[in-house]
């Protein structure tokens, strides 16, 4: 049997052990929440907010009910020597690591922002667009011609004659001459069996991310109403994110053309 000297230091040491592991324990706060957050590199573009935690007392582990731009996560954290740690996050179906969690939430923020920019720009792309389309038909389609402004002008009247014959007096007002929707002139460049017509979008300025343009490229094939090889023209359509609806009647299954998307909100 143990001297009673010796049983007493050791429940003091034991009370002092116990103690010790307590305050290892501490709970998890909003704030260490968001310091562990705020450890994840870009994780200040994600817009995290904590409204309430779950930790079962004496638990090194805790889940944070979190909101970031209206999407609710669950943030899985853990206690380490040096404090609490981001370890995951359920999110709808899937189990995420941090550096996911942040980067779906920056891509969601970003869309949501593509989306405001682009709804109200809708009907004026798919009018451009449209435009652009209708000048395809100035493309000379017989084998022995390239691609030239002569060629060009001379289908362009013609086109213009066939539309008044037959009283579409909408198109014809977009082509006489060919401008877009913001009522600045398209810009067409011709060379070989190529051409490409360009609008500059609603800023007006060349070559900035908000342009739509279409670059057509023939192909020469049978045709069987001609009865010889004719020269037939693809569009490889540009147009700035969240507005590929302005072009989805001209794309393939239903059409001949492809489309290209710029990023336009980074």
């Amino acid at each position: 049997m143990l001297p009673e000297g010796t049983r007493i230091k050791r429940s003091l040491l034991l009370l002092l052990l116990i103690a010790a592991v307590a305050c290892g324990q501490r709970r998890l706060t909003p704030a260490d929440a968001l310091k562990a957050v705020a450890a994840e590199p870009d994780a200040s573009r994600a817009s995290i907010q904590i409204s309430d935690i779950s930790q079962a007392d004496g638990a090194v582990e805790a889940t944070a009910l979190s909101s970031a731009d209206g999407v609710q996560l669950h943030l899985k954290f853990r206690q380490y020597e040096g404090g609490w740690k981001w370890e995951s996050t359920d999110f709808e179906t899937s189990t995420l690591t941090p550096s996911a969690t942040v980067a779906v939430l920056i891509e969601r923020a970003r869309k949501k922002k593509v989306s405001a920019w682009a709804s109200p720009l809708l009907n004026y792309y798919a009018t451009t667009a449209d435009t652009i389309h209708w000048l395809r038909g100035d493309l000379d389609r017989k084998p022995g011609e390239r691609v030239s402004q002569e060629t060009w002008d001379a289908r362009h009247q013609w086109l213009l004659g066939a539309l008044e014959s037959s009283h579409q007096t909408d198109p014809l007002s977009r082509l006489r001459p060919p401008v877009d929707a913001w009522g600045l002139k398209l810009e067409i460049a011709l060379g070989g069996h190529k051409a490409i017509v360009a609008s500059w979008g609603p800023d007006g300025m060349r070559g900035t991310s908000d342009d739509i343009f279409c670059v057509f490229t023939g192909r020469l094939e049978w045709d069987s109403s001609e009865s010889r090889e004719m020269w037939n023209y693809y569009g490889e359509w540009h147009v700035p994110e969240g507005l590929d609806a302005a072009v989805e009647e001209f794309l393939i299954p239903t059409g001949t053309d492809t489309l290209s998307i710029v990023t336009f909100i980074k």
